[in-house]
């Protein structure tokens, strides 16, 4: 069963996070990294939100 949406309000902070599945790599080679920050970037200046940080991790 699906979770319901979650309610938007103005002046609201959220944290979000992002997970592949069976610990697989989302970001395998420097091209990678820079394809999903530019994703970020695009939809930062669209939806013109702000970006207090980020943090990208690598599995060991």
């Amino acid at each position: 069963m699906p979770r319901k949406p979650r309610p938007v309000a103005p002046d609201t902070v959220y944290h979000v996070t992002l997970r592949c599945n069976n610990k697989e790599l989302l970001i395998k080679t420097r091209k990678d990294l820079e394809s999903v920050l530019c994703v970020v970037a695009h939809y930062k200046l669209e939806y013109k939100f702000k970006l207090y940080g980020y943090c990208v991790t690598r599995a060991t």
